[in-house]
């Protein structure tokens, strides 16, 4: 039941779920990677206000206890969480010596052989995606930009998406104001490439973020010839997990609610945004017990079509129950 809460046993056998509906269940866990990303930018801070410091000591104007206890100082006068506060602490350790320096002339950093980054190429820090969206346009390169942070493995903070046509050095488009923290595994690129709303033009997207559970948040971008540009689908946005199936022009969320409640959302496109068509959801009443309940939008209203209880042991064997309701 949305929105409330029930406590189900059996034998041993013990879950209090919190009941959402998975565009709702999406914002939360938005809002808490939200507030992991705050928290992430305070020690960012909080380290350098300890090296503001640190470098203070380091030309001679505090020796290096005096150096120490201000660092500790500016660490006490700030929240900091506990990741915060060894980063912070392991760079007063390392800046100590630097403030028992003297004032003796340090030697010239050696040129580097690395050469700067040319107008319009990408770095080390970007992931870039080439693919032609359509057989009557040019290739087209999609270069993420943004940062490989050492404390998250395999993920790419997006800060903007760079768009350029054939051979061209300037991007055509830049979708900016981004704030991602994208998984880059091996062998999968990290934009991916598709037709969502199935117009025969390829679009875009990319993860959001890594969830907890399998809600994955995706920020989509759907190509319009008009303009030549790739233009946000909020509706899309709200779908977690979505699949596209050009066969039967749907689109499928596969999601997950609490620990007994999941279901699967089919959508077909309709005025340029995703129109749910059928829901089918499992609600568990005990382990391997399950009522199944499959809904579609027909007349303009929603009609349950089919619902039963479900014994996974009998269903694995092709065994239906025969009082289930048709």
């Amino acid at each position: 039941m949305p929105g409330s809460k029930q406590k189900l046993r059996s034998g041993g056998f013990s879950v209090t779920p919190v009941s959402l509906n998975p565009s709702a269940a999406l914002r939360y866990a938005r809002r808490r990677a939200n507030r992991r990303r705050n928290n992430r930018l305070d020690d960012a801070d909080n380290v350098k206000v300890v090296t503001r410091w640190i470098d203070g000591g380091s030309k001679g104007r505090d020796d290096g206890v005096e150096c120490l206890a201000r660092a500790g100082a500016a660490m006490g006068s700030r929240q900091m969480n506990r990741q915060g506060l060894i980063v912070a602490v392991a760079a007063c350790c390392i800046g100590l010596a630097a403030c028992h320096g003297d004032d003796a002339p340090q030697a010239p950093a050696a040129p580097s052989d690395a050469p700067a980054k040319a107008a319009g190429a990408p770095s080390a820090n970007d992931a870039t995606v080439r693919h032609r969206i359509h057989p009557s346009l040019p290739e087209f390169t999609f270069t993420l930009v943004g940062s490989h942070p050492a404390e998250s493995d395999g993920v790419i903070r997006v800060r903007s998406i760079e768009i350029r046509r054939g051979a061209a050095a300037e991007p055509a488009q830049v979708i900016d104001g981004l704030d991602t923290e994208t998984p880059v595994a091996a062998g999968a690129p990290a934009l991916e490439v598709l037709d969502m709303n199935f117009d025969g033009y390829q679009d875009i997207r990319i993860v959001q973020f890594r969830p907890a559970g399998p809600n994955v948040p995706y920020l989509n971008w759907l190509f319009d010839p008009v303009s030549g540009r790739f233009l946000e689908n909020r509706e899309l946005n709200e779908i977690p997990s979505a699949s596209f199936d050009p066969a039967t022009r749907e689109i499928r969320s596969s999601w997950r609610d609490g620990a007994t409640r999941y279901g699967t959302h089919s959508y077909v496109f309709a005025e340029g945004r995703p129109v749910l068509v059928r829901k089918e959801e499992r609600a568990y009443q005990a382990p391997g017990r399950y009522v199944l309940t499959v809904s579609r939008f027909l007349d303009g209203a929603w009609k349950t079509v089919e619902q039963r209880e479900v014994r996974e042991a009998e269903e694995a064997k092709g065994v239906k129950d025969p009082t289930a309701d048709k």
